[in-house]
């Protein structure tokens, strides 16, 4: 998250990003609450992915697409499903380079999807004998969509974003849940300020202004896929049900947020004032956020 933040914020907010997304609160339950290592070890790999694909961009080298196909690989056999979600935004974004790139667009689009292609390829060792030998296991009959994995238990309520409350039970269906889909409110805060410094990024730099609305849009769509307002979506987009918790697309949501939060930075001039709010800021996400970083017992 700091190399991809880096390119359109400087180390300042950088530097914030890298800290929102350590302590974006589902990374921490993703560790302490659910135990689940593969999605937590999958994070990595998001922003890394991103950060070769625009590299290859900026400066067309073959390095990049390797180390972009590699990157993918490995969030394919870390963790199938989220690899399954975050194909679409990885595409959009290589979309989004092309559209918003005026030099070597052509070039880059090629050498981008060819990374994308080829980390497929790395990993279908993986993914292909599952895919095709899906008839001969139990998850061919539904077992891992139905019951207490069905996606229509498992909507996030938009209060339940917000709300502090931590816990380490389980996802059940309504409100009343064991465990916590908060965002994070320093996270939300530092979002809603990108909002109203967002012209005077796009004046100082047009590529970082239209970075900022690329993970709005995103941190949006995320957010919307989490609720039962998607609903329609879950029903009719095919092996969406697969991802079996909306929840799981607070993965992409702390991604968005977690970047956005750096933004800030790009536009302060004064270095004192900059490190200040430096100190301010992560020491407020730390602390918002660290009391959680500890196991039930």
């Amino acid at each position: 998250m700091y190399l991809l933040a880096k390119e359109f914020f400087g180390k300042y907010g950088a530097f914030v990003s890298a800290i929102a997304y350590v302590y974006a609160p589902y990374h921490i339950v993703d560790l302490y609450v659910r135990g689940a290592l593969a999605e937590f070890t999958a994070f990595l790999f998001f922003p890394l992915i991103l950060w070769c694909f625009y590299k290859q961009v900026k400066k067309s080298h073959p390095l990049y697409i390797v180390l972009g196909a590699i990157s993918l690989g490995l969030l394919l056999i870390s963790h199938n499903i989220m690899a399954l979600i975050f194909s679409p935004i990885a595409l959009a974004y290589i979309f989004f380079l092309f559209g918003t790139n005026a030099e070597n667009k052509n070039n880059a689009l090629f050498s981008n999807l060819a990374s994308f292609a080829l980390g497929i390829m790395l990993s279908a060792f993986f993914w292909l004998p599952a895919l095709i030998e899906n008839k001969f296991v139990r998850v061919g009959t539904g077992i891992m969509t139905a019951g207490g994995y069905n996606y229509t238990n498992h909507f996030v309520y938009l209060q339940q974003l917000i709300s502090p409350k931590w816990g380490y039970g389980y996802s059940l269906p309504g409100k009343e849940d064991g465990m916590s889909f908060q965002i994070g409110l320093v996270h939300i805060l530092m979002t809603i300020a990108t909002f109203f410094i967002i012209r005077k990024i796009f004046k100082k730099s047009k590529i970082s202004g239209m970075h900022v609305i690329f993970f709005i849009a995103i941190g949006l769509v995320m957010t919307f896929f989490t609720t039962s307002l998607s609903s329609p979506f879950w029903k009719t987009l095919p092996l969406l049900d697969f991802a079996q918790f909306p929840w799981r697309f607070l993965t992409f949501v702390a991604l968005a947020l977690s970047f956005l939060s750096g933004s800030l930075f790009f536009t302060i001039k004064n270095k004192k004032i900059k490190k200040l709010t430096l100190i301010i800021i992560t020491t407020l996400i730390v602390a918002t956020n660290l009391p959680f970083c500890k196991a039930q017992g």
